[in-house]
């Protein structure tokens, strides 16, 4: 499942994950916030629900070749 907001949401969420989780090491946070057709979206943690809108996947994105 993702949260599909603005930018600053899915920082601040994937922020607060990182955080919680306290990677150090090889991982350094828990995902990395990515825009499609103008949403952003972020990976949801089990451990950290959210209010903010979700959908179960996110859109496949065309690539130009």
């Amino acid at each position: 499942m993702y949260i599909k907001s603005t930018q600053a949401n899915c920082d601040t969420y994937n922020q607060e994950v990182t955080n919680g989780e306290g990677y150090n090491g090889t991982t350094q946070q828990w995902d990395t916030p990515q825009e499609i057709d103008g949403f952003w979206y972020v990976e949801v943690h089990e451990n950290y629900p959210t209010n903010l809108p979700t959908v179960e996947e996110k859109p496949q994105q065309e690539f130009e070749l």
